[in-house]
């Protein structure tokens, strides 16, 4: 039988969303549900689905939100680094049988405890490729959910507002396990929006002058990360966005944690210093936005505070 041709997409714009709550903040707590309007689709999409939603029920109708849904069927990026193919239907069918089997179980705990587990495997059935995805993108929303966390005293200065932690059902048309439920939610998190552009398109907004204030203030955030024990394995210049205050002034907002974690109890020193060095979040965002103007005829002058240079790697490591 020929497979079912992947959708373009499961959201649209106009397309109204009703989300679970599982905890809320500002406006939104002390609701258990919220329906949104899709506004409009920030692609492209990689860990999670990113739109702007409006609030279409309640006292706050018409507040302007930002969502992101980790869902597994349109992790672009995700599927393509695991080369995973486009999600169709008749993939969604083989995972939900696999769910109502009583494999489901036994493979989502050798998930969970053999680490090594995805490299262990030559042939992937698509139902196991659905329980990883399944898997890896619980594992980005605990960990965004977790920095956010980490970072509420910064929340509206210099990250978003987190206004609640949601969740969408996917629900299928043959009865699956109670226990198995989850794997069929699709979990998300609603943020402030920001109505501003990425540090990437700086050149395209933001007058010259103003260039090296506003690339040292993200520099300025990576360090706020390491004060809060936070390692970000994404910082990028698209990860900011640049939102206009008055004229020739900017605030500055670091987005995306999906692939961040925080420094473990058991970590020393010398361990977490050496894996905060070895990515050099300072140098993802300022010594590549210097490498990109210094095309453009500009030089940004980045100074690399060294803070974690004690703990570099040795001659002898």
């Amino acid at each position: 039988m020929e497979r079912s041709q992947p959708p373009a997409s499961a959201y649209c714009e106009n397309q109204v969303l009703s989300l679970n709550i599982e905890s809320s903040h500002g406006f939104l707590k002390g609701r258990s549900k919220v329906q949104l309007q899709v506004r409009a689709l920030q692609q492209p999409w990689t860990l999670s689905c990113g739109m702007v939603a409006v609030v279409v029920d309640g006292a706050e109708e018409a507040a302007v939100t930002f969502l992101k849904l980790f869902d597994r069927r349109f992790a672009y990026q995700l599927r393509a680094d695991n080369k995973i193919p486009p999600w169709t239907t008749d993939i969604e069918d083989s995972y939900i049988n696999f769910l109502q089997s009583d494999q489901a179980a036994s493979l989502f705990d050798q998930m969970t405890n053999d680490e090594y587990f995805k490299f262990g495997k030559d042939k992937w059935h698509d139902y196991e490729s659905e329980a990883l995805l399944s898997k890896e993108l619980l594992a980005a929303y605990n960990a965004e959910t977790a920095a956010y966390e980490a970072l509420v005293g910064h929340q509206g200065k210099i990250v978003p507002r987190l206004l609640g932690k949601v969740t969408f059902d996917l629900p299928p048309e043959t009865p699956v396990p109670s226990n198995m439920l989850d794997h069929l939610q699709v979990k998300g998190i609603l943020l402030q929006y920001l109505p501003g552009f990425t540090l990437s398109e700086l050149d395209q907004h933001v007058p010259q002058p103003d260039w090296q204030g506003v690339i040292d203030e993200a520099v300025r955030i990576t360090r706020v990360l390491g004060d809060l024990n936070i390692l970000n394995y994404d910082v990028r210049p698209s990860n900011f966005m640049v939102v206009p205050v008055v004229i020739n002034e900017y605030q500055l907002f670091i987005i995306d944690f999906g692939w961040c974690r925080l420094r473990q109890a058991h970590e020393s020193d010398a361990e977490w210093g050496r894996a905060k060095w070895q990515r050099d979040e300072e140098g993802a965002v300022g010594l590549v936005m210097q490498h990109r103007l210094r095309e453009k005829g500009y030089e940004y002058k980045f100074e690399h505070s060294l803070r974690y240079l004690e703990w570099a790697p040795g001659e002898d490591d």
